[in-house]
């Protein structure tokens, strides 16, 4: 765990991953100023409130008025039986590889972009307001506490990935992300033995809070066309800006700092390196 005392930095278009503690806060500042940093966090195995269930479908949800039909049932049990027949055939000749989670194992949580805009019913959170961060089960994860800039971030865009720089016109899909960065820091993460590895799918990758980010609405709403337009423009952050997050669950913070190149608003068309400090 790095020491209240020492500034770590991350290199541009890399990323990096800090073990936090409830109670602790976590730093991120912008050195050099318009450099957006893309933000997760996830709360594993002992780290979320026991007194909740990991399910989203409620113990009563089954009843006879969403049984299957009869001819339903029928067809249903048939398939079972020819599947659980070749099944066994197949365990006798090679055992069956274990599944592996997708998107994650159960009982992980994680920052919730959505989460947090319908909670808060509002697109960027306010350390103003002392806004929480909430997880993908509504449970408090951080609360933004200090913030030096003009309050300007983002919840609204996903991180940029190789599969959207193909959609941006990249001829392959060997650009450097956000998302790679992301999964090439948990599994550090999980090499230190903060978490088994294989606990989160290298196939999924959640929305991250975007700080720093510029992304205003432009348009009003328009129901026939639909409207309420957002646009990547310049940061308005400035060198030496910081934002402040207090950790309200021990977790697994993961920060990217952007490597788009591709979208002259996202970094103002320069991805530089960015710092992170842990404070007591």
């Amino acid at each position: 765990m790095p020491s209240n005392t020492t500034i770590y930095t991350i290199p541009a278009r890399t990323g990096d991953y800090v073990s936090l503690q409830a109670g602790q806060k976590l730093k991120l500042i912008n050195p050099h100023g318009n450099q957006v940093i893309d933000f997760w966090a996830f709360v594993f195995a002992g780290g979320a409130p026991t007194n909740m269930p990991t399910s989203f479908i409620r113990s009563t949800a089954t009843s006879p008025s969403t049984a299957p039909s009869p001819a339903a049932a029928a067809t249903e049990t048939a398939t079972e039986t020819a599947t659980e027949t070749a099944t066994v055939t197949a365990a006798a000749t090679a055992p069956a590889p274990a599944p592996a989670p997708f998107p994650f194992s159960t009982g992980v949580q994680y920052f919730s972009a959505s989460r947090t805009r319908s909670i808060l019913s509002k697109l960027v959170p306010s350390a103003v307001d002392q806004d929480v961060l909430y997880t993908n089960k509504s449970v408090p994860l951080f609360t933004l506490v200090e913030d030096t800039t003009t309050g300007i971030h983002d919840t609204l865009f996903g991180c940029c990935d190789r599969f959207r720089y193909r959609n941006l016109g990249v001829g392959d899909f060997e650009h450097p992300s956000c998302a790679e960065n992301m999964h090439l820091a948990l599994r550090k993460a999980a090499a230190a033995g903060l978490f088994p590895a294989g606990s989160i799918s290298s196939e999924w990758t959640p929305d991250p809070l975007n700080v720093f980010m510029n992304v205003p609405v432009t348009t009003a709403l328009d129901r026939p066309s639909g409207g309420g337009r957002i646009q990547c423009v310049r940061p308005e952050s400035r060198a030496g800006e910081y934002i402040v997050l207090r950790a309200e669950l021990d977790c697994v913070a993961v920060m990217s700092a952007c490597p788009n190149d591709i979208i002259s608003g996202v970094n103002a068309g320069h991805c530089t390196g960015v710092e992170y400090e842990v404070l007591s």
